[in-house]
């Protein structure tokens, strides 16, 4: 299941960020604004 969020870069809520690293921790992946494109995040010691 897919999510779709906006954290606020000058003043986020920590709820939002807290979600976003439940995603991370359960082996989930996050697609996140870069300068110049979007990157992929994922739990870099994840081996799926």
């Amino acid at each position: 299941m897919s999510q779709f969020f906006q954290i606020h870069p000058e003043t986020p809520q920590k709820r939002l960020i807290n979600q976003a690293v439940d995603i991370l921790r359960r082996g989930g992946v996050i697609v996140y604004p870069t300068d110049s494109a979007y990157a992929i995040g994922c739990h870099l010691g994840d081996k799926q």
